[in-house]
């Protein structure tokens, strides 16, 4: 039952929705209108590139409709894991990390009658991003494969109950860790080392079982092992059930339609039925255990805050740019939720590297090793892009009050700026180039093939930090408590479809030259045979020196803005 106390909050966090239409002047009303163009152009590209994917994937004999499915499934099996994983994090700063709590704590407010509104923001927060991504790939799917007409409204039924069910693990977890291991030094240093143990053990799990029953791969019976692929076609997962729901959408069958919405949204609702039970008892213990969190932080860097061992770092660095390095890896080492990520990015990322030693090909020159190295880029591209728009994208809201501090100082906006500009792009050059590296070499890619890759995914460390970083300027949000609340506004779904779209045209370039390309044969030689590359490759060079200037050059003009 809602209370008066609950209507009352609910109020004045519509209060606040509304004013912040209210303020909508003309520059808001055309970014509104340029917001609403860009989703629709994302759309329409997604939209064709998963219709083009189904269609041949379909038209392969035999395996084909056995491959899309596994595809499907496992692509829900990596949705399910990124919206569990970032409401872990998106809760633990709604649910714990607001400022808004602080007051309303000390108010006659009932705590769990305050967690469950702030659970159910916390599902909308997390979830309407990635729910808004898998709409056009749906929709695709139907489309190219002539599904029903009720096909879309049951397979969007399902996402709803999917993500609310993922989003209710994430927040379940949060709350535990929350109560029980936040704010204790013991049990927070012991659930580190299990969870890097088990990331490792997987790791080193995952090398010894494929060596054992997979032995080497053949490149030309890469069909038959997707067709074999298992992994996420567990019956008990929600990503097979997600994956059969489409399947039966698509084919009319009815009654396992009904049998798989009713499947997914009772998992939904029974795991919100935990999280609100748990809350009951959980969460006033586990918000004032991270309240001590935060006072035993505080005291710790008060006990250190003189020993020159922890300022090493600026020594490395001019006067005016160490502070500025000292402080992003200080607050990068300190938030769990900044390198948590990255090594559960990196972890999984390792994993690929060491199963592609096992890929194969019976002829040197076979075009299936130009194929391969072109999804490996894909890949660490992407890998790039999602790294930058979860560290780059945030770092200047991240500054908070602080930033009028850097304002008033002698360090400069400019210096500012370039200083993190250039360590964000360093650190996605090292990640790109030196995966890039073990990947090729595995492979054995010959030289040209390999310098394009090379040089693209150089371009791609600057070129995303380019886009993140001055649409992070643009839409900063300094009253935010996290990094996690950064990356759950409008602004990230802006900053996710201008990169993807840079992204997109890069890889179409690439896709030119790793399909058309032959083994041996250098670029000068390739350009000879194809004159037509030349023209090609100059209007590429242009618009990525477009592409990385210009936002740069907007972001450095935006934030110089702010401090008038």
């Amino acid at each position: 039952m809602w209370t008066a106390q609950d209507k009352s909050f609910l109020r004045v966090k519509r209060f606040h929705i509304l004013r912040r239409w209210r303020r909508l002047n003309m520059d808001t009303l055309v970014q509104t209108f340029g917001f609403l163009l860009l989703v629709i152009i994302f759309w329409g590209l997604c939209f064709s590139l998963v219709a083009r994917l189904c269609e041949n994937v379909n038209k392969v004999d035999v395996i084909g409709p056995i491959i899309l499915k596994r595809m499907v499934s496992f692509g829900f099996f990596a949705l399910w894991i990124l919206v569990t994983g970032g409401h872990v994090f998106t809760g633990y700063s709604s649910l714990f990390r607001s400022r808004e709590l602080q007051g309303l704590f000390s108010s006659p407010y009932p705590p769990h009658r305050l967690f469950r509104i702030q659970c159910f923001e916390t599902l909308i927060l997390g979830g309407w991003l990635l729910g808004v991504f898998c709409v056009p790939i749906l929709f695709a799917y139907g489309w190219k494969l002539q599904a029903a007409w009720w096909y879309y409204p049951t397979v969007l039924l399902g996402l709803g109950g999917f993500l609310v069910a993922a989003g209710a693990m994430g927040i379940l977890i949060t709350l535990f860790v929350a109560r029980w291991i936040v704010g204790r030094p013991i049990r927070s240093t012991l659930a580190a080392a299990v969870l890097i143990g088990t990331f490792v053990g997987l790791f080193v799990y995952g090398i010894t079982m494929n060596q054992k029953f997979f032995g080497a791969i053949d490149a030309n019976k890469l069909g038959e092992t997707l067709a074999n692929m298992r992994l996420s076609s567990n019956p008990f997962l929600l990503s097979q059930w997600m994956s059969e729901l489409m399947t039966a959408a698509r084919i009319q069958d009815v009654g396992r339609s009904l049998l798989y919405l009713i499947l997914l949204w009772a998992s939904g609702l029974f795991f919100m039925s935990l999280v609100l039970e748990f809350g009951y008892h959980w969460y006033a213990g586990g918000w004032l255990w991270a309240q001590e969190r935060v006072g035993l932080f505080y005291q710790r860097r008060e006990r250190h805050r003189f020993r020159m061992k922890r300022l090493w770092l600026m020594r490395l660095f001019p006067r005016r740019i160490g502070p500025i390095v000292y402080k992003e890896c200080h607050l990068f080492a300190r938030d769990f939720s900044q390198w948590g990520q990255l090594v559960l990015i990196l972890v999984l990322v390792l994993f690929y590297v060491a199963h592609t030693k096992n890929v194969t090909f019976e002829n040197p020159l076979s075009p299936a090793r130009n194929h391969l190295a072109f999804f490996n880029v894909v890949l660490l591209g992407f890998i790039q892009a999602t790294l930058s728009l979860r560290y780059t994208f945030p770092s200047i809201s991240l500054e908070g009050r602080g930033f009028w501090t850097v304002v008033t100082s002698e360090v400069g906006l400019g210096r500012f700026y370039f200083t993190k500009y250039y360590l964000h792009a360093s650190v996605l050059l090292v990640i790109g180039q030196g995966m890039g590296f073990l990947l090729n070499n595995f492979l054995h890619i010959d030289t040209t093939l390999n310098w394009i890759c090379a040089f693209l995914l150089f371009l791609f460390a600057f070129g995303f930090t380019s886009w993140t970083l001055s649409l992070g300027v643009l839409f900063r949000k300094f009253e935010a408590a996290s990094a996690a609340d950064v990356t759950s506004d409008v602004g990230t779904l802006i900053t996710m479809i201008c990169t993807l779209l840079y992204f997109g045209i890069s890889i179409a370039f690439l896709a030119r030259f790793a399909l058309d390309h032959t083994p041996g044969m250098s670029i000068i030689d390739q350009l000879t045979i194809n004159p037509d590359m030349i023209l090609y490759s100059t209007l590429f060079l242009l618009i990525q020196t477009c592409a990385i200037l210009l936002p740069t050059a907007y972001g450095l003009k935006k934030l110089k803005e702010i401090s008038y």
